[in-house]
């Protein structure tokens, strides 16, 4: 294996002629599962616009006909993608009922629970101002009660949120995580600004997904658990990568200093949902705490993850 994890590769078209090509990279992960090898042939496939995929044939037995070793790749690859586009449309026919399963119970909490929960509240204020006069510790108590019932609306709305799907994509999501951020400020009453350049993000529609939801579960995790007065959230495209950060001038978390997504995930620390959501879509979390002055979130998805150069 060639030191450095650089490779010299040749690729070869559908007739066996050399195409163009530089230096190639693999993930250290990749290396690591398949051990020391000499040679490696590898073959990409695409199934739809989203998913992408590659066959590697390691160590392959030495011949002079490249073209017959190609023409075998090739021809597995026919065989193997069927199932893997099989195992892919499963995924995303499960994924699509969850969905809309989430969306339904959604209107539920919407329809019953919190409108139920919500006339309890207003009927415990109208008893409470009743009582006000003859019986203060009788209103004492229905004023702490009303504090509860509020504050579990505001859960259930949070809850509610993040059931209902969200269907955004490549165009859709700069201007979606705006509206989330200007209704988070409307619902919180805490000042909230949202900032991109960008009117397109280069990345596919299950990851504009995922980001969206990492928003959402970030700022409803400002609004429990920091005491911020302001949240600043920017999304933008550098070093070849999609960029989301979310600051705030909380409480922070309880660690100084920067911690990377390895860091985050050896010491238990910061937002497990959104530690997940990031690791699903090839990404980084980063976490800069300052306790008592405030904390800030990056998240980092690579293009190259999606075949973006």
């Amino acid at each position: 294996m060639p030191a450095g994890d650089r490779f010299d590769v040749v690729a070869l078209d559908a007739d066996g002629a050399r195409l163009p090509t530089n230096d190639w990279t693999l993930p250290s992960e990749l290396l690591a599962a398949i051990g020391p090898f000499d040679r490696l042939i590898a073959v990409n496939f695409g199934l739809g616009s989203e998913w992408a995929g590659r066959t590697f044939l390691v160590d392959p037995v030495e011949t002079s006909d490249k073209i017959s070793v190609l023409g075998f790749a090739r021809r597995l690859v026919r065989h193997i993608a069927p199932a893997v586009q099989n195992v892919y449309l499963m995924h995303r026919l499960r994924s699509s009922a969850a969905a809309l399963e989430r969306g339904r119970l959604a209107r539920e909490l919407h329809d019953g629970v919190i409108q139920t929960v919500t006339g309890v509240e207003m009927h415990v204020a109208a008893l409470s101002h009743s009582l006000a006069e003859t019986w203060p510790p009788v209103v004492k108590e229905l004023t702490r009660l009303q504090g509860i019932l509020r504050q579990e609306v505001v859960n259930l709305r949070d809850q509610m949120y993040l059931m209902r799907p969200v269907d955004v994509g490549p165009d859709q999501l700069v201007s979606a995580l705006d509206e989330f951020v200007q209704r988070f400020q409307r619902e919180t009453g805490i000042t909230a600004r949202f900032v991109s350049q960008l009117e397109r993000v280069a990345l596919p529609p299950r990851a504009c997904r995922e980001v969206a939801q990492i928003l959402s579960e970030a700022l409803i995790n400002v609004r429990r658990h920091s005491g911020a007065r302001n949240v600043f959230v920017r999304l933008d495209s550098e070093d070849r990568a999609c960029r989301l950060s979310i600051d705030d001038d909380g409480c922070g978390f309880p660690f100084a200093g920067r911690l990377t997504q390895a860091d985050l995930e050896r010491a238990r620390k910061g937002p497990s949902i959104i530690r997940e959501r990031v690791r699903l879509i090839g990404g980084e979390l980063t976490i800069q705490s300052d306790p008592g002055h405030g904390a800030r979130l990056e998240i980092a998805v690579p293009l190259s993850h999606y075949g973006v150069q």
